[in-house]
């Protein structure tokens, strides 16, 4: 008597022999994929890749760099330095300064000037200074002390200390005369010449 199978029972002349089928559930099948998919994703990688011991010498060229993705840490020092443009065209020349020439007049000798200015003491106070290619005869200076030098006392009756500019000295010089006015009493004012430090200053 041949076997027969009933409600998945196996029967064989009489006997029933139970029998057990293993149905694939959703959790299987959807791990069985994830690790497929894993295993051939990591393949692809790894075949794709390229190492800069793959990449034949001279070979990569502009088109294959991305535009404005190299900066300048990705060059050679010597490389950076050779980025330089070259020297453009000279400006536009400059306004003319305020002043032609500036001295400073210290212990009757010039200490500090623009540029070939000399000074001559002509006695207590008088003073000539000389200044390439301007003369006092079209041109005016502008004086000033230096109070931390000068005469002046910052005390009731003190002296003051005084510049002035003078006919003394013949064109081209500039005439200098650095004064001292005195108070000896409430009544008495003195005025006199007094060698002090000075400024000059021909606009």
């Amino acid at each position: 008597m041949g076997a027969r199978s009933v409600l998945g029972m196996t029967q064989t002349r009489g006997t029933a022999t139970p029998t057990t089928r293993i149905r694939p559930t959703t959790l299987t099948l959807a791990l069985a994929a994830g690790a497929l998919l894993l295993s051939a994703g990591g393949g692809a990688v790894a075949g794709t890749m390229v190492t800069g011991a793959q990449i034949k010498d001279n070979t990569v060229a502009s088109a294959d760099v991305r535009n404005k993705s190299l900066r300048t840490k990705d060059l050679a020092p010597a490389t950076v330095t050779q980025l330089k443009g070259r020297t453009g065209a000279p400006g536009a020349p400059g306004r003319p300064g305020v002043a032609r020439a500036y001295a400073y007049v210290h212990d009757t000798e010039v200490t500090k000037q623009s540029g070939g200015i000399t000074v001559a003491h002509e006695g207590t106070g008088f003073y000539c200074v000389t200044v390439p290619g301007v003369s006092s005869a079209d041109r005016v200076a502008m004086l000033s002390l230096n109070f931390s030098t000068s005469a002046s006392q910052p005390v009731t009756n003190g002296s003051q200390a005084m510049v002035e500019t003078s006919d003394s000295c013949v064109a081209p010089a500039f005439g200098v005369v650095t004064l001292r006015r005195t108070f000896p009493d409430a009544d008495t004012t003195e005025l006199a010449p007094y060698d002090q430090d000075f400024n000059i200053v021909i606009p």
